[in-house]
């Protein structure tokens, strides 16, 4: 199916992020990631390529870059104990994904003004590195760019930190997050370093009643399913004054952030006044912000989100870059799982929206495992469809 989507798309073929590696064509931005075939036609259009293949390191352990390199391949230097220092020429704009990834000895990257992309993993696992300055030029710093790099002090990030993705710098635990110089505030350092905003650790019990079915909730809850920030400020506004306090406070945080998401000023006021009072500490939610990690029926129901059943528990995947959240809840078990031990366990899957509501012609999946799921043409076929109605692909 996937092959027959590539070919009726008439586009070239690209990737995307998607559950459990499911590739669609849905973006625009070429990946080093792409399908061989796609990575061949890509190559040949791109002469100025540094390859795996041409990768070398010199007796001092500088990596060799040619003058007039525009691009450093995928995986060029991959693991090359060997590699202690890289100097880009200025005529080098884009570094694929892994292209110095688990070089353990590199101690060095001087990233020249003119570079303007880092993929995915660019230099994860440099255990070695200390320092990094992203220039001003850089227009895109993908998620796990420097992942792991345990020995990282600094980070000086020249451009806007818009560019830099959530997660660039996951797992760096002595970081120091610079933005021209001066240390990135509080909330923006969690996103750079992939940590949620809100934090849904330790949640509250949901309430034992039925707020739900009072019209005043109702009809909020329905204003907030339009995406409608204004609403979504009165709804937590609602929330907060109910009982159990606990549960109704988190609650209200939450929607208070999905309210400044979408530009209500009084939200983003409350929000930076939070982070004031009370000073590297995250906000507590029922929910992070990315609709994780997932909660009881009741609970959901109690937020505003009318599709859970009030007797099941869900998981929520969390919300991928195509605005799609995977729910499952457990059904069942039965045999070996695929070790052959113990047994595999069965789940009812959804995908959903931004907002947890079911997509149109999208179906349960009933029953599957996580190992059916991972390899079933079903579920990709389900994923399609879902991100051509989310996305408003005809």
């Amino acid at each position: 199916m996937l092959n027959w989507f590539r070919r009726a798309s008439r586009r070239p073929c690209l990737r995307h992020d998607t559950p459990e590696g499911f590739h669609t064509l849905l973006s625009n931005a070429p990946d080093a990631d792409s399908p061989p075939g796609c990575a061949i036609a890509e190559r040949t259009a791109l002469p100025h390529v540094l390859s795996q293949k041409d990768a070398g390191v010199d007796s001092s352990g500088t990596a060799v870059i040619p003058e007039g390199t525009e691009e450093i391949a995928r995986r060029a230097f991959s693991g090359m104990d060997q590699l202690r220092r890289v100097v880009l020429p200025l005529s080098v704009k884009k570094l694929g994904s892994h292209a110095f990834a688990n070089c353990r000895s590199l101690t060095e990257a001087a990233l020249n003004g003119g570079v303007e992309l880092l993929e995915e993993n660019a230099f994860a696992g440099c255990t070695a590195l200390r320092a990094i300055t992203i220039p001003a030029s850089v227009r895109a710093v993908h998620r796990h760019a420097f992942l792991k790099c345990t020995a990282l002090e600094t980070a000086d990030i020249l451009c806007d930190l818009t560019t830099v993705a959530p997660g660039a710098f996951a797992l760096c635990p002595r970081l120091q997050l610079l933005h021209r110089g001066v240390p990135v505030r509080f909330a923006e350092e969690l996103r750079l370093r992939g940590i949620h905003v809100l934090d849904a650790r330790g949640g509250a019990a949901a309430p034992a009643g039925t707020p739900w079915e009072v019209a005043d909730f109702q009809a909020l809850a329905a204003r907030c399913v339009h995406e409608d920030g204004a609403a979504m400020w009165a709804f937590a506004e609602y929330l907060e004054v109910l009982a159990p306090a606990e549960f109704f406070f988190r609650a209200a945080n939450f929607w208070r952030y999905q309210a400044a998401q979408r530009g209500d000023g009084r939200a983003a006021s409350w929000i930076q006044r939070w982070f004031a009072e009370h000073p590297r500490q995250r906000i507590p939610s029922v929910l992070c912000e990315d609709l994780s990690p997932g909660a009881t029926g009741r609970a959901l129901r109690a937020m505003g989100f009318s599709f859970f059943d009030l007797e099941r528990t869900y998981t929520l995947d969390g919300m991928d870059d195509n605005g799609i959240v995977r729910a499952r809840a457990w059904c069942g078990g039965e045999g070996p799982d695929e070790d052959g031990y113990g047994r595999e366990e069965l789940y009812d899957w959804w995908l959903l929206d931004g907002l947890l509501r079911p997509i149109p012609g999208v179906p349960m999946l009933r029953a599957c495992s996580a190992r059916e799921i991972r390899s079933s043409e079903q579920y990709a076929a389900a994923y399609a469809a879902a991100v051509r109605t989310v996305r408003h692909i005809p």
